[in-house]
């Protein structure tokens, strides 16, 4: 009888594991609104520049248009900072110790070791503009006043060292819109407003309309923001409550009629109100509002300790206190009253005319304030408007919790750090999506005291239609129990694998290699939507795109959208392009020599074999329930060992790389990018920076230098190649025999 000899190829691949993390900040060349709002808030919260008053967020739009229209060759950033101005304050000179200082106790960066090409960087290149502007303008980094913030002579600043030969009108003209966003979320805003008799009226009317332009810049509504005003000078006065008012108009009449009193200065008085009858359920104050108050003063209080011991009170209630002092007051007053850290939550001017210059600050620091959520514990948010964004801090947890998201239309993306007070698409530790039917699910590491940014979208699937009420909803879990899931072979029950689950009804939770299709790719057909898009069974966010060849592209529609084989569109509105917008695919698999081709030809029988081994010898998925078997659900999945084989779609976890600008989409290179999660995905950006996270098919990887979806040839491969003799055709078919 004859022997048959088995080849076993074992291909040892180097791959790098892409940790859950992401801080494009430290990336060379990221570039956009979103990583230039990530530096600076590492900037502002180690208090290494914080007065800076708007100007590295305009600076970084007139200078490069936020790293868009940075030429390749230019080492200077996002900021553009020349090489001598980079040089100038490389040594850390003078004025500069104490910010070079911070930088490396904080960031953990040694200035002094830096060069010039480091400033590619995001993060590089906003400490270099910041150090270089505290340089020439004299400004130390313990400095409580910083820039002005008026525009006009921020323009006189930006010509002088940054752009002599522009015209300060560049600088002027960046629209506000550009930089300044809507607050969508509930706030219960309290401003504690100084009445003395140092004030003067004029300077009392100034106060009154900083209080209107800050609440122009946020939704006022019984579901959104609500504000209270209380007064104080020898005595403290509520003027209005948090539910005294329920819309933009009557709230500003209302401000526009309080009188100037003109005494003492009882700000200990006007504390302890606002904690005793401002910040209370009956008079407005709700469960799932984020809780603030605004002190603005002249002066010093006319007892010191009275109101040092009253701040605690307010601060009980989890309310978050900005102080605004204006001209001779107590900064280690104002620092006692103010939350932390100081720098951020502190703001000290020169007099009245300078109120109007913070008012942004405000109104984005105001609509950041982190809610707080401990062991069961939740937040509702209704998503009123087309985008919502909730801050929440969880303190250092003792036991094994989980924070658990659902929502019932719409979607949210969640971003969680460890390290930041505003984790982002650009900063985070960890990522996550909840969609209709399918709740997020995120650890907590004992201990560890983490910020969480929810970011909820009303549109995005179908199931928004119809839906007059989404919702989402978050809470702390302690030790959140769900199935015990196992897996069942031959009456034998063990550990479950990934395979077990994707060969099981759940292969639609995990990651899964294999092609599901309803419909065939056929070559020659092109032109028609019927004819090149395809619904994808297993998940209702993607859809087959096929090419003129017959290839089959496995896409997911932007944001989670649902792929609606009726209108041929994602959602309501995505249609993806009946063009041929894909990269060239290469089938063959390109062979150096003829071992490489036995190496394929065996890999391809092997696996063959072992499908079909796997096929008749499976594993059941086993999940029971307080000894009842019962069918796995996806929470059972995300709470169990078995999450590390859940699906992550990129679309959900990476920054979008497209261009928001549509004329650059005429060069195949920004039309096409490469997916750094995932060698074997690309994206496809089409106008408005819609992209399209695809698969290429066959498990071909995607050479972005090439365009092209192929195997990886022999160069990316070490084979080790090891002879072994199974026997005969006898012992091969025991091999696979049931």
């Amino acid at each position: 009888m004859g022997c048959w000899l088995i080849l076993l190829i074992l291909a040892v691949l180097t791959t790098s594991v892409q940790g859950l993390g992401e801080d494009l900040t430290l990336l060379i060349g990221q570039k956009g609104s979103i990583v230039v709002e990530a530096v600076i808030d590492k900037i502002r919260e180690n208090c290494i520049f914080p007065g800076d008053r708007l100007f590295l967020t305009r600076l970084a739009l007139v200078q490069s248009n936020n790293g868009l229209n940075n030429e390749d060759d230019y080492h200077g950033g996002i900021w553009q900072v020349d090489e001598d101005k980079y040089s100038s304050i490389q040594t850390c000179p003078g004025i500069l110790d104490e910010a070079c200082e911070k930088i490396q106790t904080t960031l953990n960066i040694d200035w002094t070791e830096t060069t010039w090409l480091d400033l590619r960087k995001p993060l590089y290149s906003g400490l270099a503009a910041s150090l270089y502007i505290m340089f020439e303008e004299n400004i130390p980094s313990n400095s409580r006043k910083g820039l002005s913030g008026d525009k006009k002579e921020q323009a006189g600043i930006w010509q002088k060292l940054f752009a002599p030969a522009r015209d300060t009108s560049d600088f002027v003209n960046i629209p506000s819109s550009s930089y300044k966003g809507t607050c969508n979320r509930p706030i219960d805003l309290a401003f504690i407003i100084d009445s003395s008799g140092s004030i003067k009226e004029d300077n009392f009317t100034m106060i009154l309309q900083f209080i209107t332009n800050v609440v122009d810049g946020l939704n006022i509504g019984p579901n959104e923001t609500q504000i209270a005003v209380v007064q104080f000078s020898s005595n403290a006065y509520v003027e209005f409550y948090l539910n005294s008012y329920t819309d933009s108009a009557s709230l500003k009449r209302e401000v526009a009629n309080i009188s100037y009193i003109g005494v003492g200065t009882n700000t200990a008085e006007a504390l302890n109100i606002t904690a005793n009858s401002v910040f209370v359920e009956s008079n407005g104050m709700r469960s799932n509002a984020a809780r603030v108050a605004i002190v603005v003063t002249d002066g010093q209080s006319n007892n010191p300790v009275e109101t040092i011991a009253a701040v605690p009170i307010l601060k009980s209630k989890g309310v978050i206190v900005f102080s605004v002092g204006v001209a001779n007051v107590n900064p280690v007053e104002l620092e006692t009253i103010s939350s932390e850290v100081n720098c951020t939550h502190v703001f000290i001017l020169n007099d009245f005319t300078e109120i109007e210059t913070i008012i942004n600050d405000i109104q984005k620091k105001a609509c950041r304030v982190h809610q707080n959520l401990y062991y069961n514990s939740r937040i509702t948010l209704p998503l009123t408007e087309n985008a919502a964004e909730v801050y929440v801090k969880i303190p250092a947890l003792k036991n094994q919790s989980v924070v658990i998201t659902n929502v019932t239309c719409g979607v949210v993306k969640i971003y969680v750090s460890d390290d930041s007070s505003n984790p982002s698409a650009a900063l985070y530790t960890l990522r996550d999506v909840a969609l209709p039917d399918t709740p997020s699910v995120i650890r907590l590491k004992n201990g560890t005291e983490v910020t969480i940014t929810f970011q909820g979208y009303k549109e995005g699937t179908l199931k928004t239609i119809g839906c007059n009420r989404p919702v989402f909803t978050s809470s702390v879990q302690e030790n959140p129990l769900g199935a015990e899931i196992v897996c069942r072979k031959n009456e034998t029950e063990q550990r479950c694998t990934l395979t077990d689950f994707q060969q099981s009804k759940y292969n639609k939770y995990v990651e899964n290699d294999v092609l599901y299709l309803d419909k065939d790719c056929t070559s020659g057909l092109f032109g028609k939507s019927e004819q090149i898009l395809h619904t994808y069974s297993p998940d209702p966010t993607k859809f087959i795109k096929c090419d003129e060849d017959g290839n089959s592209f496995i896409t997911q529609c932007p944001d989670g959208q649902e792929w609606n084989a009726g209108a041929h569109t994602c959602g309501t509105q995505n249609k993806p392009s009946n063009e041929d917008d894909l990269p060239s695919v290469d089938n063959s698999t390109n062979p150096t020599n003829q071992t490489e081709s036995l190496v394929i030809i065996v890999n391809d029988f092997y696996e063959l074999v072992n499908m079909f081994k796997n096929e008749t010898m499976r594993s059941e998925v086993v999940c029971r329930r307080y000894g009842q078997e019962v069918d796995c659900t996806l929470f059972d999945i995300q709470i169990s060992e078995y999450s590390i084989y859940l699906a992550q779609d990129s679309w959900s976890y990476k920054t979008n790389p497209c261009p928001t600008e549509d004329h650059l989409l005429r060069e195949k290179k920004n039309r096409l990018k490469v997916n750094e999660l995932d060698s074997r995905k690309f994206i496809i950006c089409k106008p408005g920076a819609v992209m399209y996270v695809t698969q290429c098919p066959n498990k071909m990887h995607y050479f972005k230098n090439e365009f092209k979806c192929r195997l990886p040839q022999t160069e990316t491969v070490s084979l080790e190649i090891s002879v072994a003799a199974v026997g005969t055709i006898n012992d091969f078919i025991q091999l696979i025999q049931i």
